[in-house]
Formats: C-alpha cells, sequence, structure tokens
C-alpha cells in the first residue's frame, strides 16, 4: 500500500506549534514531576526552559521577527517599541489593580460550614510513581482518565527569585502574545483569526487553574489587555513590559507577607502570571 505523501511538512510543524505552546505550563509541570533530574530545577525554570525551545522552534519556522513583531505589517512600524515601553508601563499598573481586587475578593469566600476545608498548596506534592494510590492522585482526574501524578505546587514552587519570574514573564509573552498570536493571524479569515487570539488568551488564563480557579478569573484581564496591547503596537513589547511590572509587584509582596502567610490557600492572590 503506497503511503499518503505529505503535501506541507510546515503546516504539521506549525500545528505541533501551537499544541505545544498552548500546553507549555502542563507540560513542563509533567516534567517537574516525572524524572528526578529535572525535580531538582524548580517547576518555573523548567518552564522558563521550555518556552525558550518553542520561541527557538517558532523563529525557526516563522522567523525570528515574527516572533517578536507578530502583527506582520502594522501601521506603527518601529513606533511601535516606545509607544509599547510606555503602554507596557500603564498595562502591567492596571493589571496589578484589577489582578489584586478579584483575587480579595475570591479569598474572602469561605467554605459552607460543614463542608471540607480547601486543599492548601503547602500539603506535600507526590512525585513521579510515589504519586501512584495515594489520596491526592486518587481524587485528581484528567478528562476520563485518572491522573498518576499531583500537579499542584507547593509553597516552595512559588518561592522563586526575582529573575526566574521576570523569566517567566518575558518567556510567557513570547509564546502566548508572540509564537500563538503570529500562528492565530495566519489564516485570512478574520473569525478564525479571532477565535484563534481568543482561545490563545483563554488558554493562558486556564493555565493558572494550578493555583486555583479564582487565579484563572484573576488573569484573564492580563490575557486580554496584553493581547490588545499587541494588537495596537504590532509587537510584544508592551505584553512583556506589563507582565514583568506584573510579576515583579508580585514579588516585592510575597517578600512583604508576614510569615504566617507565606504558604496561603489555594486561590490567595499574589501568585506568579
Amino acid at each position: 500500500m503506497t503511503p499518503t505523501p505529505i503535501h506541507d511538512t510546515r503546516a504539521y510543524a506549525l500545528t505541533a506549534l501551537a499544541l505545544l505552546s498552548l500546553a507549555c505550563l502542563t507540560l513542563a509541570a509533567h516534567l517537574h514531576t516525572r524524572w528526578a533530574w529535572v525535580r531538582r530545577l524548580p517547576l518555573l525554570g523548567v518552564h522558563v526552559l521550555l518556552m525558550g525551545t518553542l520561541v527557538a522552534a517558532a523563529a525557526a519556522l516563522l522567523g525570528p521577527v515574527a516572533v517578536v513583531a507578530p502583527v506582520p505589517g502594522h501601521a506603527a512600524g518601529w513606533w511601535g517599541v516606545p509607544a509599547g515601553v510606555v503602554l507596557g508601563f500603564a498595562l502591567g499598573l492596571a493589571v496589578i489593580r484589577v489582578d489584586r481586587a478579584i483575587t480579595t475578593a475570591g479569598r474572602g469566600r469561605r467554605p459552607a460550614p460543614g463542608g471540607p476545608p480547601p486543599p492548601r498548596m503547602s500539603a506535600a506534592r507526590p512525585a513521579g510513581f510515589a504519586a501512584s494510590g495515594t489520596a491526592a492522585a486518587e481524587r485528581r482526574r484528567t478528562g476520563l482518565v485518572r491522573a498518576r501524578n499531583d500537579y499542584s505546587p507547593t509553597g516552595s514552587d512559588l518561592q522563586v527569585r526575582l529573575e526566574l519570574l521576570v523569566a517567566v514573564a518575558v518567556g510567557e509573552e513570547l509564546v502566548f502574545r508572540g509564537v500563538l498570536t503570529r500562528l492565530a493571524l495566519l489564516p485570512s479569515d478574520v473569525r478564525v483569526a479571532a477565535a484563534g487570539l481568543a482561545v490563545t488568551a483563554a488558554v493562558f488564563a486556564c493555565s493558572h487553574v494550578f493555583f486555583g480557579w479564582v487565579q484563572v478569573l484573576a488573569k484573564t484581564p492580563l490575557a486580554l489587555l496584553t493581547c490588545a496591547a499587541t494588537l495596537l503596537t504590532g509587537n510584544v513589547l508592551a505584553a512583556a513590559v506589563a507582565h514583568v511590572v506584573f510579576n515583579v509587584w508580585v514579588w516585592r509582596y510575597r517578600r512583604s507577607e508576614p510569615v504566617s502567610r507565606r504558604t496561603p490557600a489555594r486561590g490567595v492572590w499574589g501568585v506568579p502570571a
């Protein structure tokens, strides 16, 4: 039987790139949980390394300019660079206020009387095959398949250095507002492009489900505003600056917390984006 020829290998490569980029944080968590030598690195460090690999692959497939300037032929041109810096700082300050308001409101909620207490991030996280058969692994399901690992971050995962938080912010914007935005804009149909941008923003927000559903809601404004800034300026600089400003503020907030509050319950705001 003659095998079916592949007419456009690049299309398959771009599809794989989009799927891996959308699942970047989940894949990083899986790698961090599976292999002992990877667990020596912080979870967010693995995330940064994986994002760097995806950005390099996108640069090879689409060109390096397409990653940092995902809107081809944008009218702003190079003027979008200084505009992105100014707009990014303004967006970063706005995102801080909105994120804090949403998470503070979510933190004020209390479980119904007699209900089970919410899970805590400070609980020990099973890793690799050690997670099999544990109560945490039995409670967690992924789709229709019972998961064998608990990917919830521990308090130590969140105690990270400032430079790592900055690298996460830049990497996520290069992936979500650079690579995925460029892929979403490839189709000529405006409706398809808009759907791709909406999916990208939704996946970015949902990637924070590791920290609780309140964080998904809290990160939605960041996803929408950085997407709008990228489309407005034509490049990812505004999005990267806004995300860096937000993560720097998160780092300062966690350093200023009382020691008794360093391992809060899931859904408490102040978790890196």
